[in-house]
């Protein structure tokens, strides 16, 4: 748009003839934000992906300093209190719980399928509501999530059945 037409114009000009042109009722700066938006997409598109993808490492090294702060905070009260350590604890290692004392879990679909259901009906409201830009037929992709959670709760009742 505006950079189009104003690049060429720059790179014939000399230092000396840019103040003219800069004076001239052809250049003007944009006065909205519809205006200046094209030339803004190209900057702010991958700074907010690489501001995202930071924003993800610094959680995670956040989580693991918490947790570095909680074991050492065990372990002084531990060695307050008189306690024994075990290895594990002062080797940093996640403390490993038997399988047997595990519960195995049974999946159950119903809970899915449910929430699935309920945001398809929510999705197929909002986008009948809302007619987004005009484009008829969008509502019908809230079938989606609909019909997966009727297959799962399909699922989960035919697995009651089973002996």
């Amino acid at each position: 748009m505006i950079l189009s037409s104003v690049l060429p114009t720059l790179a014939s000009l000399s230092p000396a003839g840019l103040l003219p042109l800069a004076s001239s009722s052809d250049f003007h700066l944009p006065a909205s934000f519809a205006e200046f938006s094209p030339l803004l997409i190209p900057i702010l598109v991958p700074a907010v992906f690489f501001l995202f993808i930071t924003c993800m490492v610094a959680l995670g090294v956040l989580s693991k300093t918490e947790q570095e702060k909680a074991r050492q905070a065990t372990i002084r009260m531990a060695i307050e209190k008189g306690q024994p350590l075990p290895p594990e604890l002062l080797a940093g290692k996640q403390i490993q719980i038997p399988p047997e004392l595990l519960k195995e879990k049974v999946p159950d679909d119903r809970k899915t399928g449910l929430i699935l259901v309920a945001s398809g009906i929510g999705s197929f409201v909002a986008l009948r509501a809302v007619d987004l830009f005009r484009i008829h037929g969008v509502e019908w992709f809230a079938m989606v999530p609909f019909l997966i959670g009727v297959a799962l709760l399909l699922n989960y009742a035919l697995q009651q059945k089973k002996p």
